[in-house]
């Protein structure tokens, strides 16, 4: 009896190690999968936010930097543009030009949108850089030397 109890023991550490495994890979192939679309639909919610900005209609643009703001941000999607202006200081003048233009008696989109592209294009650039180091830290070290 002694030596059953011994095997199934045996077999039992066997088959939890070997589970173990499996449960690791499975969880990394899951956060891979998870990057890979966060990724994917940031570059799409860009392009849409670049087409948007080309179109030139204020409506389409409002609505594309608020999706684009939710692809950014998952966790916690902006609710409207001044929150993506808070967010991101750099858009924060184009935001208030759109505004503007959007519901006040402002009719001189062409320069505002225009500078609220250029603005918007220099975000998704850093953006990229960012994506691009991998393995580098986004956030700036707590204790800079």
């Amino acid at each position: 009896m002694a030596f059953g109890f011994a095997f199934i023991w045996c077999a039992t550490m066997l088959m939890w190690f070997i589970n173990k495994n499996n449960k690791a890979a499975a969880v990394t192939k899951n956060e891979n999968k998870f990057i890979q679309n966060r990724k994917t639909a940031l570059r799409e919610a860009t392009r849409n936010a670049e087409k948007a900005f080309r179109s030139g209609d204020p409506g389409i643009v409002q609505t594309a930097l608020l999706k684009w703001g939710t692809a950014v941000w998952t966790d916690d999607p902006p609710q409207g543009l001044e929150q993506i202006g808070e967010r991101l200081p750099e858009l924060k003048n184009g935001i208030n030009d759109l505004n503007l233009v959007l519901y006040g008696n402002n009719q001189t989109k062409e320069s505002s949108m225009e500078k609220l592209f250029n603005d918007f294009n220099k975000v998704s650039l850093l953006d990229k850089k960012f994506n691009n180091n991998k393995g580098q830290p986004q956030l700036e070290p707590l204790y800079p030397e």
